[in-house]
């Protein structure tokens, strides 16, 4: 072959090798373009930590799902668990103001009292009608009065 037909061939070998370099060029670009629109991100390998990030949507159902019911009702104090806390049996869920309980209390605790003192009253009226019953004094109308009372008074302060 002559110098020339060499020359040929090298000069065409280049101008193929820089249009497959500018075709694959292009190529890269334009996938880039496409990936970056995607969001993902790309980097360097290197050595480090693995995280593991999840992304969802949608509804998270519980896998058991239990009633909290009470027998009470009034202004919380303090909560101590909030939605979707696990909690375990015997645990203290919230706290109630105790104010209106004892109110409630104070006012039973008066009502006791003034039921044992009707109480009191009405055995002392039952033994007077019933000392005064035997002389005449009273009626037997007024004694079984006073015995009415009397078990009334005793209902009373058991409830």
């Amino acid at each position: 072959m002559t110098k020339r037909k060499v020359l040929i061939i090298i000069s065409a070998a280049v101008v193929v090798l820089l249009a497959v370099l500018v075709v694959h060029r292009l190529l890269v670009a334009r996938h880039r373009r496409e990936f970056a629109a995607t969001g993902l991100q790309v980097k360097m390998l290197d050595r480090g930590p693995v995280t593991l990030l999840v992304k969802s949507s949608g509804t998270l159902n519980p896998v058991v799902l239990v009633d909290v019911g009470t027998q009470v009702s009034g202004i919380l104090l303090h909560l101590y668990v909030d939605y979707n806390t696990p909690v375990k049996k015997g645990q203290t869920l919230a706290e109630l103001d105790p104010t209106l309980f004892l109110s409630q209390l104070h006012q039973d605790e008066a009502a006791l009292t003034s039921a044992q003192t009707n109480l009191a009253i009405a055995r002392k009226s039952d033994q007077r009608l019933a000392g005064l019953l035997p002389s005449g004094f009273v009626a037997q109308s007024d004694v079984d009065t006073a015995d009415d009372t009397l078990a009334a008074a005793e209902a009373q302060v058991q409830t």
